[in-house]
């Protein structure tokens, strides 16, 4: 099964790129790369990963 991606769980939650990035704590472009290609989002740091987990409500497993 395929997992869910960055984009999805953001726009589930009803959110913009310019939200997130705010609530996160990164820049919109983070965001975006994140969202466009999930290796950048694996070679994230880890902190911001788990924010990024926090403010969507998902675990680290569901966007990895």
């Amino acid at each position: 099964m395929k997992k869910k991606s960055l984009t999805f769980y953001r726009n589930q939650r009803g959110l913009t790129v310019a939200e997130l990035a705010k609530k996160v704590g990164v820049s919109v472009r983070s965001i975006r790369y994140w969202e466009a290609d999930k290796e950048y989002l694996r070679n994230a740091k880890v902190c911001n990963v788990l924010k990024l987990c926090k403010v969507l409500r998902i675990s680290v497993n569901e966007l990895i």
